[in-house]
């Protein structure tokens, strides 16, 4: 019962206009026609592209990018394309983009789009997930650039929070290089090397300045998380002694 749920539901979320037959089979277009397709801000982390689909609309060519991960997670991007996007699913949130555009955040359960306009010829550009819960769609969002920490609150109803363990910290980010390197080795999918004031009340743990202080450490979405990413890092003598900090703290901004 639930399997077939999830499956009407994304259906819905990918609407009718990106099914129809012109999305299935590519149509030759005008030389010089313009073009959708740059998927924007960062790559998605950990998922491989499985498809793309050029379809015209009669003024640009618009794109679909079909990407899934190894938890069979899907993520589309809707690069251009016109009609109605996530048709039925509850709209839950407006959103501020960086850069200025306001983005429409939908979906329940395990489906989710956040939909906004840029200037031509992308008028409508979407990002669609299916198989994500809720949180893990936004921390997805936010890594990669399309939404900033300080406009999570109204996509989840509270702040973002991020469990990190800080190793150590100095003024100057040169500094920090062999950690980097070490944690890369060791910890690559959890590392981060940036300012202590991007997670709240960092500073005041380590007993640090805010401004121009730099930390090491790792981060993950849960207490347990954390603890394998640790033991993972104190692999490298750098990290034997463990980190002087480690806790659950709210997300300002994004560290690296």
């Amino acid at each position: 019962m639930r399997r077939a749920a999830v499956a009407a539901l994304a259906a819905a979320v990918l609407g009718a206009a990106c099914t129809e037959d012109r999305a299935s089979r590519p149509t030759p277009t005008a030389a010089g026609t313009p073009r959708c397709e740059t998927p924007p801000g960062r790559g998605p982390e950990g998922f491989t592209l499985e498809r793309t689909r050029e379809i015209d609309e009669d003024d640009r060519v618009a794109t679909r990018l079909d990407y899934r991960d190894p938890e069979g997670r899907r993520l589309v991007y809707l690069l251009g394309l016109s009609g109605e996007i996530g048709e039925g699913l509850p709209l839950v949130a407006r959103t501020t983009l960086p850069g200025g555009p306001s983005g429409r955040f939908l979906g329940q359960g395990e489906a989710w789009i956040l939909v906004w306009e840029e200037p031509f010829p992308c008028p409508q550009m979407a990002v669609v997930g299916n198989g994500f819960g809720r949180e893990d769609f936004v921390r997805l969002l936010v890594a990669a650039g399309l939404v900033r920490p300080s406009e999570t609150g109204s996509l989840l109803g509270g702040a973002l929070t991020e469990w990190v363990a800080a190793f150590h910290t100095t003024t100057d980010l040169a500094d920090l290089d062999d950690d980097t390197d070490a944690l890369l080795e060791v910890a690559p999918r959890s590392l981060i090397v940036g300012p202590v004031g991007c997670h709240q009340g960092l500073a005041e743990a380590l007993g640090v300045p805010e401004a121009d202080t730099y930390f090491s450490g790792v981060v993950a979405p849960s207490l347990e998380a954390l603890d394998r990413a640790v033991a993972r890092a104190a692999r490298h003598p750098l990290f034997r002694d463990g980190p002087e900090f480690a806790g659950e703290l709210s997300v300002l901004c994004l560290a690296g």
